[in-house]
């Protein structure tokens, strides 16, 4: 582990001391990874639905919203339905845009079946040349900043992600990315234009994974989640930590040539 992971740990172990309020969209969920990770951490959370998930994120104050969807919500909801469709996703763009950490797994970017999946938008995604994957055969997801906390997180290492299933009809998107974004990872081993797979947004406040956490089988997704967990819980003044752990450690490595 490296030593700023190791910082990151103590850090969130830190952060987490005290309560945080976390919201979880979960839906039709097969795995239920977004659980499993969150319980991994020890952190308790609020689950909403579909009927619920808006009225909760709008009605408290969240340090973060993590999205689990799944491919197998039906396509024809009514206009009543909070989620899904024209603007039901309103209140998670708002909350992201108005400075919200959040985490997102979801099967549609490129706005195929929903046209105006605007809220991709607030996650440095375009929908314009993003493309819907229908299959998971030969698929691998490639760490492309192998060095990210998201892959050498307090909570294990995440390597190239090979090993998935096939639970819907669509299993996530080929990422197009926005301007002022990073690409920790691709469905391509190197980087490449219209083939990420994990897109950090707004400052490291956002997360948007093209796969879904459904389809990623073994401990990978779990890890992989919990680590994205770790890294967007780590509040503000993390930077300062790290950097006074660091002038701490240089200080003593110092007074040791010394003597």
């Amino acid at each position: 582990m490296s030593f700023r992971s190791l910082l990151l740990g103590t850090v969130f172990a830190a952060s987490t001391a005290s309560a945080q309020s976390i919201l979880l969209f979960d839906e039709f969920s097969v795995n239920q990874t977004s659980r499993d990770a969150l319980g991994s951490l020890g952190l308790s959370y609020t689950v909403g639905d579909l009927n619920t998930f808006n009225g909760l994120l709008d009605g408290s104050s969240w340090d973060l919203v993590i999205v689990e969807a799944n491919d197998e919500i039906p396509v024809d909801l009514p206009s009543s339905m909070p989620v899904y469709g024209s603007e039901e996703w309103d209140a998670l763009k708002n909350y992201v845009e108005g400075g919200g950490r959040a985490i997102m797994s979801f099967w549609d970017a490129g706005g195929d079946v929903y046209e105006n999946m605007n809220v991709v938008n607030a996650f440095g995604i375009s929908k314009t040349f993003s493309q819907n994957i229908t299959s998971t055969a030969g698929l691998t997801i490639t760490p492309w900043l192998p060095s990210h906390p998201i892959f050498n997180g307090p909570n294990g290492s995440v390597g190239p992600i090979t090993t998935f299933t096939d639970n819907g009809a669509f299993d996530g998107s080929r990422l197009d990315f926005l301007a002022g974004t990073s690409s920790l990872a691709g469905f391509a081993a190197t980087p490449t234009l219209f083939q990420s797979a994990i897109v950090e947004a707004n400052g490291g406040r956002t997360i948007y994974n093209g796969i879904l956490f459904d389809r990623i089988t073994g401990s990978s997704g779990q890890t992989l989640l919990a680590n994205e967990i770790s890294y967007l819980l780590v509040p503000e003044p993390a930077a300062g930590v790290l950097l006074a752990g660091g002038l701490l450690l240089l200080r003593g490595m110092l007074r040791r040539r010394a003597r």
